[in-house]
């Protein structure tokens, strides 16, 4: 097709473009303009193919002059659409060069003559990418032209105002030199231009036939203004230490707002502000890297980054990489340059190594950044502000030396500055670790950093081995650090499908045992050095969903808060436990050793299958809120004055991989215990029981409100009820309260059991006044009465028992005589009797008649034949009221003195004879 030559296949008014299709058999020479463009009025821009091929026979391969090839310089096309999409370009050789230059096209003297080789110019591609889609594929037509799409300093500018795709889809591999720029940018500032995707996809046919080749090897710069990056490298491949991506440049930055600056490739690149498109890594690798010692075994992989930068803003990045033969995905820093950058965007990084055991290769790590060689570089950043960042790498099975899931290397980092979260997950299924900060190194440019993680918001670390060393290493001089919380738990991948097509999925191994503190050990282990290396205000180890036992093997000492939290197994303290805010949160009972107080601020202790058994005597939660609840018993003493209250503290949701905020608004319970050894016991939440409740103060019961103690009887010991606050409790009628009773101690009374109770070891002093009595001489003694004095809370005596007696009989003469008593109180008070007198009087001598010497002169002996029916006085006759005071009988005896009824009266004519009366 000559240069002045038209073709078109535009649509006039409104539709689309047609189909135009230029196809070589053996050779493509094509220099004219070609248009499809969709109609004025509306539709969508049609599509242009340019194929040439390769078909001679293998003997002629090598012949001088022969071969298929492909020349379309200077080629104008035009697949646009004024109102619709734009259409695409479809270029099909086998292999195929993209070469710098504008240059026209021409047809030789003999148009017969064949194109050695097929090339297309960078200026060719920019000019088509105004109005059209430019997708280039390679088939294969045999050697030594098995598909490759190779860029030689190509420059690939787009400067349009509507999105593009620049698409390479090779049968084989796309390479790329150092000198490549693919860039889409504002022509001037203030004048955006669209938005350019870059998708790359090597072994696209998925022609098992790419042996030796089949991967990405880019090393320049990409910069798609706000365009997504794609790049799809294949299984089978051996170029580039057996990677089958391989990005060692520059720069790949998705940002919009690029410009032309002075920056790498000469553009200043994207700004965080805008928005970013989004970069999709996926390499598959099944060919070994070299051997051990002509390149080290860190810097290959399935994906290897080393040196560049991927830089977005709103955009995701998305890295997967799996291995046969080593490491699955590694990205490294060279000259002080490399890592993956964002602001809103998420970052995922995948990563799935093993090692076959007949090679003399790399130990495979699914995830490896930085490197663990002793070199002056920086190592690899991974950052982002608001965006969240999953690192998850597995080593499989086999070889003799086992890898790590993920290895974060000399100077590597993992940060996030904004409201981002960090997540790393690792598995080792043979002796490596699950998840591995190397140590730092001192040697030649002296002390080497370790590499780190650094979090503003939440931070998860998830590790698993075969529990024969230690799964998560926190080796020193490395640091890990949360502003949110730190989510320690065993996890790991859930790899399926073949070594062609691995998919992983991070998942928790619930099952696998966590041990904090001591010196380490295996499997789910962190050693007090590496909690020393932790730095977070709330740190969870296990979660909701956590399975197995927790156990404190060491000390763990933390400014912050602190939550073993598990669903299944039990927590054991077997060493002492310091944190401003504790959460022991299980299924199982939670434990501890005699050498294990727990020293905190507040404590929130809940089993919801078994019991919570936290009886140190050391325990010291200060003067802040104990919570917690238990399906058995509830025990816990404490050395200080405790607060029962409602009590919150940070767990860990498994399945949303998310902070949670577990709450005691009350305590529940079979049976309850809380004990302090020193000060007041404070209530300041209900209480329930299904078996019963003992509630012991040291000193005083302060009941901070309304609170109640419900279901099972309840006791309440205290020291003394000086200065208590009850709140409305009140024990059962009719003994509410016990005194003199120490609990464990000594103990004067019988508490009687199935009712509610106060019970004080100290004993308040009640006083028996015993009333005093008066009787005459030759009388029974009667009936002796007392008043109590000195009840308190509400006691109404109903356990006070006692005898009272007096010396005096019948026959005592008249005086006055003690009535003494014993008396004893169920309640345990100390009681003080005080004595009453007893006054016998003189007989009663009524007046007789002297019948033996005397007759009667008048009729009133006949009127008294009786004895006068007339009581004794126990007042004297001739006081006055305020003597006689409340005595009734008193008053009437004088009453009978000063106006006597005479009828009772016997006239003896005698002294004392009616007459003187």
């Amino acid at each position: 097709v000559a240069a002045g030559t038209r073709i078109q296949a535009n649509a006039t008014e409104s539709g689309n473009g047609g189909d135009v299709r230029l196809m070589g058999e053996r050779t493509l020479r094509a220099f004219g303009s070609v248009a499809a463009r969709g109609g004025p009025e509306g539709g969508d821009g049609g599509f242009i193919e340019t194929s040439g091929g390769y078909a001679l026979p293998a003997s002629d391969i090598n012949q001088a002059g022969l071969g298929g090839g492909f020349d379309v310089s200077g080629i104008a096309i035009d697949a646009g659409a004024p109102r619709g999409k734009a259409g695409t370009w479809l270029i099909d050789p086998y292999d195929i060069d993209i070469v710098s230059g504008v240059g026209p096209g021409t047809v030789p003297l003999n148009p017969f003559e064949p194109v050695g080789n097929s090339t297309i110019q960078d200026g060719d591609i920019n000019a088509a990418l105004l109005t059209s889609n430019v997708t280039i594929t390679t088939g294969v037509g045999g050697p030594p032209l098995a598909g490759d799409i190779v860029f030689d300093d190509a420059q690939i500018v787009y400067t349009g105002a509507a999105d593009r795709t620049f698409r390479l889809d090779a049968n084989r591999s796309i390479r790329a030199n150092a000198g490549t720029n693919i860039a889409a940018y504002d022509p001037a500032v203030g004048t955006p231009s669209g938005r350019l995707n870059v998708v790359f996809n090597a072994d696209a046919n998925n022609n098992a036939a790419t042996t030796g080749g089949g991967q990405v090897s880019y090393s320049g710069n990409i910069y798609t203004n706000g365009g997504n990056v794609v790049m799809n490298g294949a299984w089978a491949n051996a170029f580039n230490n057996g990677a089958s991506i391989g990005l060692d440049g520059e720069v790949i930055d998705t940002r919009a707002g690029n410009q032309l600056g002075a920056g790498p490739g000469g553009y200043s690149g994207g700004s965080d502000a805008l928005a970013g498109g989004s970069v999709q890594l996926t390499g598959r690798s099944n060919f070994p890297p070299p051997p051990v010692g002509s390149v080290p075994s860190d810097q290959t992989g399935a994906v290897y980054i080393g040196g560049t930068t991927i830089r977005t803003s709103t955009g995701n990045v998305d890295i997967f990489g799996s291995n046969t033969f080593g490491n699955g995905v590694v990205i490294d820093a060279v000259a002080g340059q490399g890592g993956v950058y964002t602001t809103s965007g998420n970052v995922s990084i995948t990563g799935i190594g093993s090692y076959v055991s007949s090679s003399a290769y790399g130990t495979g790590h699914g995830v490896l950044l930085g490197n663990t060689n002793f070199t002056p570089t920086a190592g690899p950043t991974l950052a982002s502000v608001n965006g969240n960042i999953a690192v998850r790498g597995e080593r499989l099975a086999g070889g003799t030396v086992s890898g790590d899931g993920v290895r974060l290397g000399l100077r590597s980092l993992v940060t996030t500055t904004g409201s981002g979260n960090i997540e790393v997950t690792g598995e080792s299924q043979g002796n490596g670790a699950g998840v591995n900060l190397v140590a730092e190194l001192t040697g030649t440019f002296g002390t080497v950093a370790a590499g780190s993680i650094a979090g503003n918001n939440n931070v998860v670390l998830r590790a698993a081995n075969d529990n024969s060393t230690d799964a998560l290493v926190v080796g020193t001089g490395s640091k890990v650090g949360a502003a949110g919380v730190l989510n320690l738990r065993p996890g790991g991948l859930d790899v399926q499908g073949g070594a062609a097509n691995y998919t992983a999925t991070a998942v928790d191994r619930t099952a696998n045992a966590i041990t904090l503190g001591g010196a380490g050990g295996n499997g789910f282990s962190v050693s007090t050095d590496e909690l020393a290396r932790l730095t977070t205000p709330t740190l969870v180890a296990g979660s909701n969903a956590h399975a197995a036992d927790i156990t404190v093997a060491g000390a763990i000492a933390t400014t912050g808060a602190l939550t073993l939290q598990n669903g299944g197994g039990g927590i054991q303290l077997n060493a002492p436990v310091t944190a401003q805010r504790l959460g022991l949160i299980s299924r199982g009972d939670i434990t501890q050793a005699a050498g294990a107080p727990i020293t905190a601020g507040t404590l929130l202790a809940r089993s919801t299958g078994g019991s919570v058994l936290l009886e140190n005597p050391a325990n010291n939660v200060s003067a802040s809120t104990l919570g917690g609840s238990a399906a058995g018993a509830f025990r816990y003493v404490d050395a200080d004055t405790v607060q029962l209250g409602s009590v919150s503290v940070i767990g860990f949701d498994a399945a949303g991989n998310q902070p949670s905020v577990e709450s005691a608004t009350s305590m529940a319970a079979d049976t309850v215990f809380v004990r302090t050894l020193a000060g007041d016991l404070l209530l300041g939440t209900d209480v329930s029981s299904s078996s019963g409740t003992d509630l012991v103060a040291a000193s005083r019961f302060q009941n901070l409100d309304s609170y109640r103690i419900t279901g099972a009887p309840w006791r309440v010991w205290a020291d003394t009820w000086i200065g208590e606050t009850r709140g409305g409790l009140a024990g059962s009628f009719p003994l509410p309260n016990f005194y003199n009773c120490a609990f464990g101690g000594f103990c004067g009374v019988t508490v009687t059991p199935g009712s509610n109770h106060f019970v004080y070891r100290q004993q308040p002093d009640a006083t028996v006044v015993i009333g005093s009595a008066t009787r005459p001489f030759g009388f029974p003694n009667p009936l002796f009465g007392y008043s109590l004095s000195g009840l308190i809370l509400g006691d109404a005596g109903a356990g006070f028992s006692g005898a009272l007696s007096s010396p005096a009989g019948p026959g005592s003469l008249p005086g006055v005589y003690p009535i003494n008593g014993t008396f004893t109180s169920a309640e345990g008070y100390r009681v003080t009797v005080v004595p009453g007198d007893l006054r016998v009087t003189a007989a009663i001598n009524l007046p007789r008649p002297d019948v033996l010497r005397e007759l009667p002169t008048t009729y009133l002996y006949d009127r008294n034949i009786g004895q006068a029916p007339i009581c004794l006085a126990t007042g004297p006759l001739d006081g006055d009221r305020a003597a006689q005071g409340a005595d009734v009988l008193a008053r009437e005896w004088s009453r009978v003195r000063s106006r006597p009824n005479l009828l009772n009266c016997v006239d003896t004519e005698r002294k004392n004879g009616c007459d003187d009366f």
